[in-house]
């Protein structure tokens, strides 16, 4: 499996329940692409110890914003970028922990997903090549400049 990189859960939003059970299990996550126009299925290896969602089912406009802080993305921007959704319960029923991450942001969106392979204490990187294509298939098909949401 290689060299493996193990933290703790990342801390939570303070919303009331535990972090990792603020989002009910019908809820939908959002993932944009990266800057390749390519979806990723795992969290960057020396760079992430989770993998970054938004809350939500938002629009590829609302999801791009909220990734690079561009309140006004132009039409050329969006157009290698696409957008896909997952239920949270899809996602722990595979064997991830879903953990709103808000940060200091007031009603913020971010949303941390780990895989904490045996030691469910342990966040643990890089995801083996199975959890990764577990973690892919938690997703529907990808909407690709698309801005159709049920959240804006």
């Amino acid at each position: 499996m290689g060299d493996q990189r193990k933290a703790t859960m990342p801390s939570g939003c303070g919303c009331g329940p535990p972090p990792h059970e603020c989002l009910s299990d019908d809820e939908y996550v959002t993932q944009l692409t990266g800057r390749n126009g390519q979806f990723r299925n795992a969290p960057r290896v020396g760079v992430e110890v989770d993998f970054s969602v938004h809350r939500g089912r938002l629009s590829l406009a609302a999801t791009y914003t909220k990734v690079t802080k561009d309140s006004s993305p132009l039409p050329e921007e969006l157009q290698n970028s696409g957008v896909r959704y997952a239920l949270t319960g899809d996602l722990r029923t595979a064997g991830f922990t879903v953990v709103h991450t808000p940060g200091k942001i007031i009603d913020g969106t971010h949303t941390s997903i780990v895989w904490a392979g045996e030691d469910l204490g342990e966040v643990v990187v890089p995801w083996p090549e199975k959890v990764s294509e577990t973690f892919g298939s938690c997703f529907d098909k990808p909407i690709p400049h698309s801005d159709e949401a049920d959240d804006a």
